[in-house]
Formats: structure tokens, C-alpha cells, sequence
């Protein structure tokens, strides 16, 4: 859980935002908002920027764990279940345009949460450039339709429905057991093969499971490795809490505590 300042500092701005609207939100108003000095908000921002976009960030870090979420599905059915309690009072945030923008961060952020989740779970070189160029695509597209839903252009359609429909539509290397990993570099180096080699025939191997064969041909020895980890999966992204349903504790919250 983030400190007890960067929670109120975030906030103070969500309702500075719903109240005044993104361009009109300033520095000195969040402080005074916040009831802290300028010096105690750069300690934990750059700009409002970073407030803005740390709600997004917050809600993929909070969430990180085993207890919370096993699949990219589980966290899609978080995000929407946020787009009502987090995200409607302030959606005014997705107008935001340029390389600050929530959305372009969004993007981001998703794509580099995705890449560091396959490469944990299949080794270095995880993803194809075709699997990239569809990850991408569907990152972009994804903070697209979270902004609709936010803004409820989806009618009637639970969070749980909304999650499998979007889910249904990844590449199929990231449809999997988000703490099932299944490279291990010491049969890595057992079996002298390069990284992308084992991380082809680990896939193979996956593959092959889900079809009902539990081999992994190419590499004799190699292992799949079941390993539940609350480390942070982006080293880039400094910071770090869903079953599908009623999930205690789940989500975000930036209140007293």
C-alpha cells in the first residue's frame, strides 16, 4: 500500500479534477487541497501528470499478487468493477491528448505489465514480433474501450462479462496462470540451449499441455516451474495488491488508513 501522504495527495487531486475539471487542476490548489507543503508533494510527484496517471498504475500494482488475480482475465474484471467507485467521477481524465496523456500511459503501462508477465513466465524473447505487433494492438485498443466503459457505453454488461469478452480476444501466449513459471535458467543452461530456444520449446511445452500432452519435446529435463511471486513485475515502473466475483479487499482505495 502506498504511503498515507501519496494516497491523500491522489486524493486531493481526483477531487480538485471531479470538481474543476484537468486543466484547471493546479499544483498549489492539490496542496492546499491536501492540506501538505509543494516540498512533500515533489517528495512523491514530478507534476500533476504523475498524479493523473498514478491511478491507473496504483490499480495494476495493487493488484499484482497471487491472492488477488491468477489470470489477465481477473484483473480485466477489476478494472471495470473500478471504472463506477474510481474512475466515473473523474473520467474527464481520458480527454487528456499528447505524449502525458492518460490513455497514451495507459497504453503503455499495459503493454510493458504484459511483456514483463510473459518473459517471467516463458524466458527472454517471450514474445514474437507478431505477438508484440497483436499486444500492442490490443493494449491501444484496450485503453480505448476503457474509456467507453467508463463512460458507460456498454448498457447493461457486467464487469465480468465485459473482462471475458476483451479476454477472449488476447494472444493466446497470454492465456495463462499469471504465477505459473515455466522457465528456469539452470535447465536452461543444462540442456546448452540459447534463450530463445528454450523459451520456443517452452512454449511448445505449454502448448502442449493445453492440447493434453505434458511434454516439453525439444528440451530434454527442462521443468515447469510453479512459483507464486508478489514481486513487482516492471522494474521500470517503481511500486507495488480478484477473483471474478465478491473479492474481499480487492481493487483500489485511496482513503484515510
Amino acid at each position: 500500500m502506498p504511503p498515507r501522504t501519496k494516497r491523500e495527495i491522489v486524493s486531493a487531486f481526483n477531487r480538485l479534477v471531479e470538481k474543476h475539471g484537468f486543466d484547471k487542476t493546479t499544483v498549489d490548489m492539490i496542496v492546499r487541497e491536501a492540506e501538505i507543503s509543494r516540498a512533500t508533494f515533489y517528495r512523491y510527484f514530478k507534476d500533476k501528470y504523475e498524479v493523473m496517471t498514478y491511478n491507473y498504475k496504483n490499480l495494476i500494482d495493487a493488484n499484482n499478487n497471487p491472492e488477488t488475480i491468477q489470470t489477465l482475465e481477473d484483473l480485466f474484471v477489476i478494472f471495470l468493477e473500478s471504472g463506477d467507485t474510481l474512475w466515473r467521477p473523474i473520467a474527464g481524465l481520458f480527454d487528456t491528448h499528447g505524449i502525458n496523456s492518460l490513455r497514451e500511459f495507459i497504453y503503455d503501462y499495459s503493454f510493458e505489465y504484459a511483456k514483463e508477465a510473459m518473459t517471467r513466465i516463458y524466458g527472454p524473447d517471450a514474445l514474437s514480433e507478431k505477438e508484440k505487433l497483436q499486444m500492442k494492438f490490443f493494449c491501444q485498443g484496450a485503453s480505448l474501450f476503457y474509456r467507453d466503459w467508463i463512460r458507460g457505453v456498454y448498457g447493461d454488461m457486467t464487469p465480468a462479462e465485459g473482462a471475458h469478452a476483451i479476454y477472449e480476444i488476447l494472444p493466446e501466449i497470454a492465456k495463462v496462470n499469471l504465477w505459473e513459471t515455466k522457465y528456469d535458467e539452470g535447465s536452461r543452461h543444462e540442456t546448452g540451449t540459447s534463450d530463445s530456444q528454450y523459451s520456443s520449446s517452452v512454449r511448445r511445452g505449454v502448448q502442449n499441455s493445453h492440447a493434453g500432452q505434458l511434454s516439453f519435446p525439444e528440451v530434454p529435463g527442462s521443468a515447469v516451474l510453479l512459483r507464486a511471486s508478489s514481486k513487482p513485475l516492471l522494474e521500470s515502473y517503481p511500486g507495488h495488491s480478484g477473483r471474478r466475483g465478491s473479492r474481499p479487499g480487492a481493487g483500489v482505495h485511496f482513503g484515510e488508513g
